[in-house]
């Protein structure tokens, strides 16, 4: 209900748009990316230590752009999320355990672009698809079933144009992401048997990823001067 809502507000920021020339555009984008769980007792546990982790992301979009600066886009893809701990309990069973899960993502962005970059802010719903844990890079431990199935975000980015004409163009930029629900209550099923935490906290995914789009522009609608009648032009 809440992303409904947010994607309601973002239309009705967008319609003041709608008397200006209308053209779509597809994408596809990817590229590295590191993800972060943020946890209250992770952060003041000195001995189970989160470590920066790379991982990677992508998927691909259809923009609806209104004018030369705004415009609204459905983005969809995956990303693979992981967490590297190093554990320095004397009495733990391994010293290092690495959290990671598979995350279907959908998303709606406002973006603003003009000739120096651009600009883009929305909401996210990423669906849980998978979730492991690996001590000391030896076999998996499923625990899927003890996380959420899916979780809300909202992501926000901004870049600039690298090269590109009136069809095609190669976009770059910064991408941050941040899960406003959780994508677990308690962190018991990552954090070891000797981890002594007072209360349990929930677990928020943060992602911060260097993006690369490739833009193709397919076409704009086209209103007749009496305004009957709309028609579609290809570039």
């Amino acid at each position: 209900m809440k992303l409904l809502q947010i994607i309601f507000l973002f239309f009705i920021l967008t319609s003041s748009s709608l008397n200006a020339q209308t053209w779509f555009e597809v994408g596809l984008k990817g590229g590295p990316a590191t993800t972060f769980l943020v946890n209250k007792n992770f952060m003041n546990d000195t001995e189970f230590n989160p470590q920066l982790t790379p991982t990677y992301f992508y998927g691909a979009k259809i923009g609806i752009n209104f004018g030369e600066q705004n415009g609204i886009a459905i983005h969809g893809g995956g990303t693979k999320v992981q967490q590297k701990f190093s554990n320095e309990n004397p009495l733990a069973l391994f010293d290092e355990r690495k959290f990671t899960s598979n995350l279907i993502e959908i998303g709606l962005l406002y973006h603003r672009t003009s000739n120096s970059g651009y600009f883009e802010v929305g909401p996210r719903i990423s669906l849980v698809q998978s979730g492991e844990l690996i001590d000391d890079g030896g076999t998996s431990q499923d625990i899927s079933e003890e996380l959420n199935g899916n979780y809300y975000g909202l992501d926000l980015g901004f870049g600039s144009y690298v090269i590109g004409g009136d069809h095609l163009s190669l976009m770059m930029g910064l991408r941050f992401s941040y899960g406003i629900t959780a994508i677990n209550e308690d962190e018991r099923p990552i954090a070891p048997i000797q981890a002594q935490y007072e209360d349990s906290r929930s677990i928020n995914v943060f992602s911060a990823m260097l993006c690369i789009e490739l833009n193709y522009s397919l076409g704009y609608l086209v209103r007749s001067s009496c305004g009957r009648r709309t028609s579609w032009i290809s570039f």
